[in-house]
């Protein structure tokens, strides 16, 4: 009967799994008569130790409100110590009914019997109140006492038993455990023997004809598929060996007609190229012109069997396209996008490879989108917003001024808070439709950067100037630790003043009085890092995924935007760079600015 590499396979892994359960069932056997030891050992001996320890202590309570009542008389004593007779003799009818050593009933009996004593005895002493406390005193130091330490030394007794019967089994247990281990190794011996000794057997017979189609097909590869593989079973392995030969067969029936099927596939690249609306350029290594479609050769008025072969300015005479492929080329990235002007018509110009069968590159697509009515309707909107804002913007200024005005003047005390209010919630307003324009002006595609060359640590310092006097009404101290020669950074500086300025601003703001305000400045490899760490109120694990999003505050956050952490990630990655939070709620926050040393900024404004 033929047997596939699944019987095979199903045979190998069922005596494998029987293995394992025999080693696995012998495995719980033992760990359940161990814990069948523990259990015992753990319920009957240490409740019989409890109960007698807790009937010790309620007899210590009880002789101490004998002696307390000898030396005051006071009823309080008497009536806790017929409170105390209940619960020992609850713990006393407990213990009786836990008998787990032997001797242990007798010393139970010998309780019963001091206890009776023990309270009859001082029963005495509490019936004695005409008596002086000298003859009481008497009475118990020759009657009570003595019962007393009986008492303690039978419960003393039973706890003994008990400790030595926690010993005994502790001891038994521990043979059981070593015996099970014993059992355990020995049977875990055997059978893994057992088990190699069929693995060994039987995978070298199941992995012989695998070793052997693979040695074939490497040689088949190396003969150019004309050596054909041996089949040496008749499960999935020789089917395989089979069908591998069959394919050798068909790939030199292919080799034969390789041309006819590339010209096949060159038509159903160039029929894709030419169904796409938009224009599309392909070149060589060399920014020579491969293929373009119809919308290009319309678009441009271009007309492929003129440009072929040709250089791109030869045929689009635009210097920032050229920039945009020869960088693209340059920094070897995978892809790429830039907003290009081509005659006064805007592109969004993509960039990306394409690959032969070995994933080399041999050429560029240039793909044009035509975004000439998007960016008309973005510029309609810059201007209806910036015409909006400056609409909004006059009366505000108008109404703060008033405002203020007012707050100075000499009016009562109730209108001036609520004068006070409207020029604060202006004032906000106002914050909140100059941060809207900065956002606005950055996501535009007009935004650039005035870049320069500077110190960052000038710049530290000149934005640290306007937050001293802010910081000593609230007698925060400001501390700040630069690396030697930090070097310049070339960037826009009044961005990243504002930036700097945002970040101090909520530290200050969001810390308590006496606090303190650290800014750190280092060199990192290639990069600055600068560091702006309070200990304030901190940012809970909820918000830290939402600080930088437009418009997001903190549940606890009633004065701010929501627009300055946004704005401030921008401008950053502007600059290239990236700006980091770590922060815990009540124990502050700490935002790292990291900007790259040098580089060419303007290349993505």
């Amino acid at each position: 009967m033929k047997r596939g590499l699944k019987q095979k396979f199903f045979f190998l892994f069922s005596t494998m799994f029987g293995v394992i359960f025999i080693i696995v069932s012998v495995s719980i056997y033992n760990l359940l008569r161990i814990k069948s030891t523990t259990d015992t050992l753990m319920a009957d001996n240490y409740s019989s130790i409890g109960a007698t320890s807790a009937m010790a202590t309620i007899v210590d309570k009880q002789n101490t409100n004998i002696v307390n009542f000898i030396n005051t008389k006071k009823d309080e004593y008497r009536k806790d110590f017929y409170i105390l007779n209940g619960e020992f003799y609850k713990q006393y009818i407990f213990q009786s009914n836990n008998i787990t050593e032997k001797g242990e009933s007798n010393g139970n009996n010998n309780v019963r019997t001091d206890y009776d004593t023990f309270m009859e005895k001082a029963v005495k002493v509490f019936k004695g109140e005409d008596r002086s406390a000298e003859e009481n005193l008497t009475i118990y130091m020759k009657e009570v006492q003595p019962q007393y330490m009986s008492l303690k030394e039978n419960l003393k007794y039973i706890e003994n038993l008990n400790e030595e019967g926690l010993l005994n089994k502790q001891q038994n247990l521990k043979d059981r455990v070593d015996l099970s281990m014993y059992t355990m190794v020995f049977l875990s011996i055997i059978l893994m023997i057992f088990t190699i000794n069929i693995f060994i057997r039987y995978i070298n017979k199941f992995l012989e004809p695998i070793v052997i189609l693979k040695e074939d097909i490497i040689n088949s590869k190396q003969s150019g598929f004309l050596h054909k593989t041996r089949v040496l079973s008749d499960d999935e392995v020789g089917l395989l060996a089979k069908e591998f030969n069959k394919m050798n067969e068909k790939i030199n029936e292919f080799k034969n007609s390789t041309l006819g099927k590339i010209m096949e596939e060159k038509n159903k690249s160039e029929a894709i190229v030419e169904s796409i609306s938009d224009p599309i350029i392909v070149l060589d290594e060399n920014f020579r012109i491969v293929s373009l479609n119809d919308c290009c050769e319309k678009e441009f008025k271009l007309s492929l069997s003129i440009v072929r072969n040709r250089h791109i300015l030869e045929a689009i005479t635009n210097g920032e396209l050229f920039d945009c492929i020869s960088s693209f080329i340059k920094y070897g990235e995978d892809k790429a996008s830039k907003i290009i002007s081509i005659e006064n018509t805007t592109y969004d110009v993509t960039l990306c490879y394409f690959m032969d069968i070995d994933k080399k590159r041999r050429g560029l697509i240039v793909y044009f989108h035509n975004i000439t009515e998007i960016k008309r309707v973005e510029t309609m909107k810059q201007e209806f917003i910036s015409s909006l804002s400056h609409e909004i913007k006059t009366p505000l200024t108008s109404l703060i001024m008033g405002a203020s005005i007012l707050e100075e003047s000499d009016i009562d005390n109730n209108y001036k808070k609520i004068v006070k209010t409207i020029s604060d919630d202006g004032d906000k307003i106002l914050t909140l439709i100059n941060n809207f324009l900065r956002i606005h002006e950055i996501e535009s595609y007009n935004n650039l950067l005035n870049i320069d060359s500077f110190s960052i640590i000038q710049l530290i310092e000149g934005c640290l100037d306007g937050f001293y006097t802010l910081a000593d009404s609230k007698e925060i101290k400001i501390l700040t630790e630069y690396d030697e020669d930090i070097p310049r950074i070339t960037g826009d500086m009044e961005k990243l003043g504002w930036v700097i300025n945002n970040l101090l601003s909520n530290a200050i703001k969001y810390s308590n009085n006496e606090a303190t305000v650290k800014v750190t400045v280092r060199k990192d490899k290639n990069n600055i890092e600068v560091d702006v760490k309070d200990n304030g109120i901190g940012i809970s694990k909820e918000d830290h995924p939402k600080i930088f999003d437009k418009f997001y505050r903190g549940v606890d956050d009633t004065e701010g935007t929501g627009l300055g952490l946004a704005l401030s990630k921008e401008l950053i990655e502007l600059h290239k760079g990236c700006i980091e939070c770590e922060s815990k709620l009540g124990e502050g926050s700490l935002f790292r600015i990291i900007l790259p040393i040098g580089g060419d900024i303007n290349e993505e404004t």
